[in-house]
């Protein structure tokens, strides 16, 4: 006997799409797999590169050597483009400074006679892969040429 009363109607189960299933558990996987395999290639390649250039930090690059004309007595300009370093040879002492928008600050003055009488460069006035142009503490600007590496 059949009866239409709604509590006794059985209704057959029903089951989720397929569609749904498989994709909303393929898309974290997905995800996770993605990231996961670019954290472990971003930690083979700085792995691989401290590898390669001994190190995590750049080598240290050599500074360019200029001789410079003008002084009374044979001055050289060790100077980098791009970097902040700057070291003036004269007399066999050297004395170091550092390079801030163009300006020069040396670090001490120098203790050597000979080395004081030299007007020290204050400012770089120009400077290009070969040439670099000194503005001294006297108002004096003086023209270093690169000198080759051997």
């Amino acid at each position: 006997m059949q009866t239409n009363d709604p509590a006794t109607i059985v209704k057959p189960a029903t089951r989720p799409s397929t569609a749904m299933l498989p994709a909303g558990a393929l898309i974290p996987a997905t995800v996770v797999c993605v990231i996961a395999c670019a954290i472990v290639g971003m930690i083979g390649f700085i792995v691989v590169r401290a590898v390669q250039t001994h190190g995590l930090l750049p080598r240290a690059t050599q500074l360019d050597h200029y001789a410079c004309a003008g002084f009374a007595q044979p001055v050289q300009i060790a100077f980098r483009h791009g970097l902040e370093v700057m070291q003036l040879q004269t007399g066999g002492r050297t004395t170091q400074g550092s390079l801030l928008n163009g300006r020069i600050a040396w670090q001490g003055q120098p203790s050597d006679p000979a080395t004081a009488k030299t007007a020290m460069p204050a400012e770089v006035v120009y400077d290009d892969a070969r040439s670099v142009r000194l503005l001294t503490s006297d108002h004096a600007e003086h023209r270093c040429t690169l000198i080759p590496r051997n």
